[in-house]
């Protein structure tokens, strides 16, 4: 779940990433009302099976299984949220971008790990980097490669990518400022 928005008097539009279609946009209808079994199954960051139907115009969410929530730690949910608000402004339409899913589904795994601050910090920026390479922003430059093909799982190779955090700051500026955002 990427994020929602109201949408008339009970429903709700949800931002959900899938890896078959990309971002997708659906409909939870009457998702907002206290009746409603989907009401806290649809939660920013949260991972869930949904059942998604096409209709003309738009997508429509009709079940939702097994929600995981994010982690309780502050730090760990601000730190992948800032991830998913950065997602919803870089995924345009429904377009399936499996190192981009990957990706986001390996960040999310991480947080199961103790993290300390730095790790933590160094984690977001390779993050956003193996991202917005996913998407074609960053190259394949030799200074950044260590850090396309780290693990995020693997803290020690997080660790060891420190030094090159710098030059991975400025591609991610650069890449951020040319597209626009």
């Amino acid at each position: 779940m990427l994020g929602s928005y109201e949408s008339g008097e009970a429903s709700r539009m949800v931002d959900v990433l899938t890896r078959d279609f990309g971002r997708v946009r659906a409909l939870a209808r009457g998702v907002r009302e206290e009746r409603s079994k989907l009401r806290f199954a649809l939660l920013s960051g949260d991972e869930v099976t949904l059942s998604l139907v096409k209709g003309r115009n738009i997508w429509r969410i009709v079940g939702a299984e097994d929600p995981q929530a994010l982690p309780e730690e502050k730090e760990d949910r601000t730190f992948f949220l800032r991830v998913l608000r950065l997602s919803r402004l870089l995924l345009q339409g429904e377009e399936a971008n499996h190192a981009y899913y990957d990706t986001l589904h390996e960040c999310r795994a991480l947080l199961k790990t103790p993290l300390t601050t730095s790790d933590r910090e160094i984690a977001e920026v390779v993050v956003v980097l193996k991202l917005l390479h996913a998407l074609g922003y960053v190259s394949d430059e030799a200074a950044l490669r260590g850090a396309l093909a780290t693990s995020i799982l693997d803290t020690s190779a997080l660790r060891a990518f420190a030094g090159a955090r710098k030059e991975a700051i400025e591609a991610i500026n650069t890449a951020l400022r040319e597209s626009g955002l």
